[in-house]
């Protein structure tokens, strides 16, 4: 049986290749693992000015590389954090920023369950669908209002990924 051999691309130990395999990357599951936590903690993060997306982007631990290089932070977002970055919302601007502190105030609002809260908000932010239309219809009983066939689908679509979680 002949064998070939590669490096780690994690820590650059020896990794024997057998042919009809599957070529592997990793000399074994805690490399691998480690690599995928790593990748992890630097998604969004951008390398020399682009994204950070696989691991050729960043130098394996214990790399000899002479050309180091820094992770920065996401475009748009300031380095110099300080007292003055934090800014308090009042309730309105938090309703608005944030969906899920939405959907649990309309929950609380109209005693609604907030897991059928948060798919409705999800259904209205992907078909376009007004949010106030939709509580009139579903938490106010507003008969008039009438929904249109697209966001039926919509509304199908997402309780089935809902419920396959």
């Amino acid at each position: 049986m002949t064998t070939a051999s590669a490096t780690c691309a994690e820590c650059g130990g020896p990794i024997t290749l057998r042919p009809g395999k599957v070529r592997r990357s990793y000399c074994g599951s805690r490399c691998r693992k480690r690599a995928s936590r790593r990748l992890s903690r630097f998604e969004g993060a951008h390398l020399n000015g682009q994204p950070v997306t696989s691991a050729e982007k960043v130098a394996p631990v214990g790399s000899d590389s002479e050309d180091r290089t820094h992770l920065t932070i996401p475009q748009g977002e300031s380095q110099d954090y300080g007292a003055e970055s934090i800014k308090i919302l009042d309730d309105a601007e938090a309703l608005e920023r944030f969906p899920w502190l939405k959907a649990e105030a309309l929950a609380a609002q109209y005693h609604q369950p907030v897991d059928f809260v948060k798919r409705l908000l999800e259904t209205c932010r992907l078909s376009g669908w007004p949010v106030e239309q939709a509580v009139k219809k579903h938490f106010q009983g507003d008969k008039s209002v009438v929904v249109p066939p697209e966001v039926q689908t919509i509304h199908r679509e997402v309780v089935k990924q809902w419920y396959r979680r």
